[in-house]
């Protein structure tokens, strides 16, 4: 990765602080050329993209797209119809399940560390309402026309005939004030 030239040259006007150039990460000391060799190109360098649950509905969806796409797939499956991962171009397509030891809902009940979150919503009800996993049965998005509706089904119509139920009023009233 380096060259094993050292370090201990008079000032120490060649050396740098190494780091990783995406993250800006400290790795170690190094000459300024190498540094230089190890720069990632912003063009080629992986941009990964997180989906949770990529294996189910969604990655089917996008894989489907992507065929209409010009350009090398590359994927790792786990059959025919479900894939751990996949690439186009340099974005990387992930499922985040595999980087969690629990679902979303879990992990964001568990924790109240949410600055930025803190910033953008002082109110912790209003935080509490944003952290909560949403309700939306597939059959309410048939059509682009309601990706720009700006109010909530009503009750009976949020029906999900995969669970093979509605929601309850519990659910149904913080979704309402979302």
């Amino acid at each position: 990765m380096f060259c094993a030239d050292p370090l201990l040259v008079a000032n120490f006007k060649n050396s740098v602080k190494d780091h990783n150039h995406m993250t800006g990460r400290y790795r170690r000391a190094a000459h300024n050329e190498c540094n230089f060799k190890l720069k990632q190109n912003a063009k080629t360098a992986p941009i990964p993209v997180i989906f949770h649950n990529l294996k189910g509905y969604d990655g089917h969806l996008l894989m489907q797209a992507m065929a209409r796409v010009q350009g090398e797939i590359k994927c790792i499956p786990t059959n025919t119809e479900k894939y751990m991962s996949f690439s186009l171009g340099n974005l990387r397509f992930i499922d985040g399940v595999n980087f969690m030891q629990s679902s979303l809902d879990k992990l964001f009940k568990g924790s109240e560390e949410f600055p930025i979150m803190k910033k953008i919503a002082p109110k912790e009800n209003k935080r509490k309402l944003l952290l909560m996993k949403g309700i939306c049965p597939y059959e309410c998005m048939d059509s682009y026309q309601k990706c720009a509706k700006t109010q909530l089904s009503e009750k009976e119509k949020l029906y999900s005939s995969l669970s093979g139920s509605g929601i309850t009023e519990e659910e149904y009233e913080p979704a309402r004030e979302v």
